[in-house]
């Protein structure tokens, strides 16, 4: 029996090896079609108003590195963009950061680079959709100036988050700061250790779990990227390298949120060919690769990406095609915009490979023929044992 058991051991290992596996649909990725759109845009950011059931954009780069401040309202269930033109907006720029505060139905904007003059700033900027109206807060002892920085909002703790970003001379900012709205104070939270990327990154509020999940980004020496995950906790002020397999390999300038319904992060990464989607769950530590299922067109970086609660979608606007670096004709900068339905995402775990199917009808035969031999000879000791009876 030991060499039956060993051998059930063996089969149940290999099965071990089958992980999950993700599979998204034709229709998992699909192509909206608004009769007006905001312009071609990169480096802009998104974020979801729970109360108007709409995601807002904000400004971003146009191609040719010009700095936008355009306000827009999109609504996924009448497909439609709204130029919102409030008479009062922060000043042009792209790479900052922006969060939707749920307690006090506000987006909060902060920092960015206008690309004309290459002056950061460290401005906190509040919008209120129901009255279109953008407010400077003005907030004392805020984070200094920096781009390509990044902010969730925790709806526990009522804070929205920001970390990292670049300050003059591309410095790498590994900070992490709260901001109170009620208030209007930063606080900057000082934890040890922190992602060693701190731009070019992305974030996503697990709201489940109630910890910032991070990924990628550049690091030092720059532009090395990083392929790490790592969570934080703002109760405990505390960062944690998750350290999931199998992970993305290192990748900068994602897009990321965070799918409620389903409880994962969803996050769009750039590749040779169209961008890949991978899908986290905070509770097994591991990513899924759900590449597929229509894909956008491959796009490089400066994409952005809110999720729409109400419809359960989704939605990535823009993006840009190659950097902007030498001169010459910009790279295309795209101005589509799509939806993506985490629930057309098959995860049941695929068939087995040939070689593991050998492996184990190998196993199989293996211990039915050692059970077959034990019982033949148990059953020979028996007869052998009544013969000898009186």
């Amino acid at each position: 029996m030991l060499a039956g058991g060993t051998c059930l051991l063996v089969l149940l290992a290999l099965f071990s090896f089958v992980g999950e596996h993700a599979t998204a649909q034709p229709q998992a990725w699909t192509e909206q079609t608004p009769t007006l759109s905001p312009a071609a845009r990169s480096f802009h950011d998104m974020a979801y108003d729970v109360q108007s059931d709409r995601i807002i954009l904000f400004g971003g780069n146009a191609p040719g590195l010009r700095p936008l401040n355009d306000t827009w309202a999109y609504d996924y269930d009448a497909s439609t963009w709204t130029d919102m033109s409030p008479g009062v907006a922060p000043s042009p720029r792209g790479g900052f950061g922006m969060a939707y505060d749920s307690q006090s139905d506000r987006v909060v904007l902060f920092g960015g680079l206008d690309e004309d003059s290459g002056a950061t700033n460290n401005e906190t900027w509040a919008y209120d959709l129901e009255s279109n109206r953008w407010t400077n807060m003005t907030a004392p002892g805020s984070p200094s100036r920096r781009f390509e920085t990044h902010m969730v909002y925790d709806a526990e703790s009522d804070r929205t988050i920001l970390y990292g970003g670049l300050g003059p001379g591309f410095a790498l900012l590994r900070e992490t700061w709260t901001y109170d709205l009620n208030t209007n104070t930063w606080t900057n939270e000082n934890p040890t250790p922190t992602p060693s990327a701190a731009a070019n990154d992305y974030m996503a509020y697990d709201a489940r779990s109630d910890r910032m999940i991070h990924f990628g980004g550049v690091r030092e020496p720059l532009p090395q990227e990083s392929g790490e995950t790592w969570a934080y906790d703002l109760n405990a002020n505390r960062w944690t390298n998750l350290a999931p397999n199998p992970s993305p390999s290192p990748r900068s300038v994602p897009a990321m949120a965070y799918d409620a319904e389903s409880d994962r992060i969803v996050m769009v990464l750039r590749s040779v060919a169209n961008p890949e989607t991978w899908v986290f769950n905070f509770d097994a530590n591991s990513w899924v690769d759900a590449s597929g299922g229509g894909a956008p067109t491959r796009r490089d970086r400066g994409y952005r990406m809110a999720y729409d609660a109400d419809s359960d979608r989704m939605i990535l606007f823009g993006g840009q095609l190659g950097g902007d670096e030498g001169i010459g004709t910009p790279p295309p900068y795209f101005d589509d915009t799509w939806a993506f339905d985490l629930n057309a995402v098959q995860t049941n775990p695929p068939p087995p490979p040939l070689l593991l199917w050998v492996a184990v009808s190998v196993a199989g035969g293996a211990a039915v023929a050692i059970g077959i031999v034990f019982f033949l000879r148990r059953r020979k000791r028996g007869t052998g044992g009544q013969q000898g009876t009186p």
